[in-house]
């Protein structure tokens, strides 16, 4: 591809975005990964979650949007291409890029929060346009805002501790 022919095709992709319009031929194996990667920071959050406060209510949210993403992948398997709603593509691009650092989770657990809401609402617009199961979560990925809550009310106050009593200055110094 020329150089003017790159360029024209990134101006074009950006003025889509920006209009929410369709992009097809979308790489599907990216979402399949973003997907996968989702899934895996989920579980952290989940393990941690289950450190620092056992099972709730929240916890069960979590993890019933765990299930949710395993039901994404299920139909990106079964689609060969489909219009996918750039500002969806946007969201969880931009949630993947945050998450991709496997210690974001512990050394930013508010940006953590705030990808994984973007991420569940990214997949929710994209289950607009994919087949059942996934086309049966949308509502409930794109409503989704349950992360930065937990990071503030519950993450926040056990990392906080942990830091603590790693810097010496908890309840636990020697």
């Amino acid at each position: 591809m020329s150089d003017w022919n790159e360029k024209f095709a990134s101006a074009w992709l950006t003025i889509r975005k920006k209009a929410g319009a369709c992009a097809a031929n979308t790489d599907l194996e990216e979402l399949k990964a973003a997907v996968q990667l989702g899934q895996k920071r989920v579980g952290q959050a989940l393990m941690a979650g289950n450190i620092a406060q056992g099972q709730s209510g929240v916890f069960d949210k979590l993890s019933k949007a765990n299930e949710g993403l395993g039901k994404v992948g299920e139909s990106l398997e079964a689609v060969q291409d489909f219009c996918v709603d750039i500002t969806a593509v946007g969201k969880i691009h931009d949630a993947i890029v945050a998450l991709s650092d496997d210690r974001i989770i512990y050394d930013d657990p508010q940006r953590a929060a705030d990808s994984f809401d973007l991420l569940f609402q990214g997949f929710g617009r994209l289950c607009k346009y994919l087949p059942p199961p996934a086309k049966d979560w949308g509502k409930f990925f794109e409503s989704f805002n349950l992360f930065g809550n937990v990071q503030k009310n519950i993450y926040n106050p056990y990392f906080s501790r942990l830091r603590d009593v790693r810097d010496g200055t908890g309840a636990y110094k020697n």
